[in-house]
């Protein structure tokens, strides 16, 4: 198959007739409303200047937003979103046109039947396809009554991106990147399996291509994942998820074949292996026992080196690391402790020059002393070595570091119903040692209390920030109030608030710089479908060091529309 074949697998089609229904109430169809509809509409616009650096944003833009929800007869449902902004043809943004500014989508259901139309976005798995939006069309098929459900989709993933188009000062190429996926499920709570596959690629014949698009050729990948869950006992439960991936870096690099992989390595004539390609694995594994007074797991995870599919913006790889953690409650539930430990190495093909291995450990307390004081306490150690693994004629690698964290934290509430007061305190410890006896330090803590009078809308807040940063014996210190007000008017159809923080550092005893951030916030709403909304703030940071100075003002009006 052509890398640019917009192929649709038969299994997309057979979703549209898949599942079990049951005949709907006449009755019911008849007296409901023929056509209901109700969401939102809000847009805003937004003013910004500043003063001593280059503005960070442009100075005016205006955004619309819409979410719609259109019943037919009570028995079909299909929300609708809409983003809208004039901006995104402006924002001199590389990947503008990956994550465009104007999108619209819609989703109907019927039954056990949705439908995804336009911009939307579906979530198969960790490992295959998760956290990317399409634009095009899926549908997900869930019968109540049967234990079968199913996904898919079939959409553009990216547009293409030539390198001088759009002010693209990177001069970054991206082509149209296509997909598509399907995802099939059996099984109840206790016991299911998934069984999911994926195919993405780009459409070489999307961009007119330079010398320097031979820095980023086209790419192709399929994926395939099994995830499943099953109740071993009573309370253990195992979940496993596994996924395979071929992946092509270069989809016009020559053909191949792997010995031993002439079908499955083209999962079965999806997939043309070529001189770029690569198969890797990632699984993870979990053993969870739940008792009514502690809970247990452990977890095994392991993603192969350059293990990768085009259905993920961005994954982790080439890691191992297998963790277990322990919580229980004590003393009528008062008490929570949980503990977790493990340990994480990377560089499992030994291709690199160093190998990471790290530590884990921790353990974090909760006890509700009464209805008024809650007090928390948490200690973690993270221990991280370097070691070389490759022995080579250049000078010997090893590096070790710890890091320890610390923290506490206690929560007191007092008064009645109509006046409530609060105090918190909380602290935090963190320090790091390494092989070259470089250290570092950093302590922060904070006191804040608040009080809100329920009748009139009124609350009030003050407290301090206080840190400290330690390097190698010089300490930088740094400390502020922070202080705001809030209060409801006209029956509570107009709120406001107004914040201020002060934040000054000194190194060593001198002072460094000092920042004053400010916001004010008026919100109005007029017989609960029209919203108005105000926003101010002003920040200032001035350096006594000759470094630079800045202002910033920001505001921005806001209106809405509920029905």
């Amino acid at each position: 198959m052509s890398n640019n074949s917009l192929y649709i697998p038969p299994l997309i089609v057979l979703l549209l007739w898949f599942g079990n229904t049951r005949a709907q109430d006449i009755e019911s169809v008849v007296k409901s409303d023929p056509i209901k509809i109700n969401g939102s509409v809000s847009a805003s616009t937004t003013y910004y200047n500043a003063l001593g650096i280059d503005n960070r944003r442009p100075p005016f833009y205006w955004t619309i937003n819409a979410n719609l929800n259109i019943s037919l007869f009570g028995v079909v449902s299909a929300p609708f979103s809409l983003q809208f902004s004039p901006q995104g043809n402006q924002f001199n943004y590389p990947y503008q046109q990956l994550q465009p500014f104007n999108k619209m989508g819609i989703s109907p259901k019927y039954k056990a039947f949705t439908v995804h139309l336009g911009y939307r976005s579906m979530n198969f798995s960790r490992y295959t396809y998760s956290g990317n939006s399409f634009y095009g069309a899926g549908v997900e098929v869930a019968p109540k009554a049967s234990k079968w459900r199913a996904q898919a989709f079939f959409g553009r993933l990216a547009r293409a991106l030539n390198e001088t188009q759009n002010n693209n000062a990177a001069g970054i190429t991206l082509y149209d990147r296509w997909a598509w996926g399907t995802k099939i499920g059996y099984g109840t709570g206790k016991h299911k399996a998934e069984l999911i596959l994926f195919k993405g690629w780009d459409n070489q014949n999307s961009l007119i291509l330079t010398e320097r698009a031979a820095e980023n050729p086209a790419k192709e990948n399929v994926s395939l994942g099994i995830n499943t869950k099953t109740t071993v006992l009573k309370n253990i439960t195992l979940n496993v998820e596994y996924a395979i991936s071929a992946f092509t870096t270069d989809a016009s690099a020559e053909k191949t074949t792997l010995s031993g992989f002439n079908y499955a390595g083209g999962f079965g004539g999806l997939y043309q292996p070529r001189a770029s390609s690569q198969f890797n694995s990632a699984i993870n594994a979990s053993l969870n026992y739940q008792h009514s007074l502690f809970n247990t797991a452990i977890t095994y995870r392991r993603v192969d080196p350059e293990y990768q599919t085009l259905g993920i913006p961005f994954l982790n790889n080439d890691m191992e690391d297998i963790t277990a953690n322990v919580s229980w409650r004590m003393f009528k539930n008062t008490v929570n402790i949980s503990t977790n430990g493990g340990f994480q190495r990377n560089n499992l093909s030994d291709e690199q020059l160093g190998r990471t291995v790290r530590l884990i450990g921790g353990v974090t307390a909760n006890y509700a002393a009464s209805d008024q004081l809650n007090i928390n306490a948490g200690y973690s150690n993270f221990n991280t070595s370097t070691v070389r693994t490759r022995i080579e004629l250049l000078d010997s690698l090893e590096y070790y570091q710890v890091t320890t964290t610390a923290n506490a934290g206690a929560n007191y509430r007092f008064g009645g119903d109509s006046a409530a007061h609060a105090i918190m305190l909380m602290g935090n410890y963190q320090t790091a040692n390494d092989i070259q006896e470089n250290s570092s330090e950093l302590y922060n803590g904070n006191l804040n209390y608040s009080y809100s009078h329920v009748p009139s809308g009124l609350a009030l807040n003050a407290g301090i920030n206080a840190n400290i940063n330690s390097f190698q014996g010089l300490d930088n210190f740094g400390w502020g109030p922070i202080v705001g007000i809030s209060r409801a008017f006209f029956n509570k159809a107009l709120r406001t608030s107004l914040n201020a923080a002060y934040l000054k550092y000194a190194n060593a005893g001198t002072p460094v710089n000092h920042t004053i951030n400010t916001t004010m916030n008026l919100n109005y709403r007029l017989k609960k479908k029209h919203s108005f909304g105000l926003t101010a703030a002003y920040i200032t940071k001035e350096d006594f060091q000759g470094g630079q100075s800045f202002s910033e003002y920001r505001g921005s009006l806001k209106y809405g529309y509920s029905f």
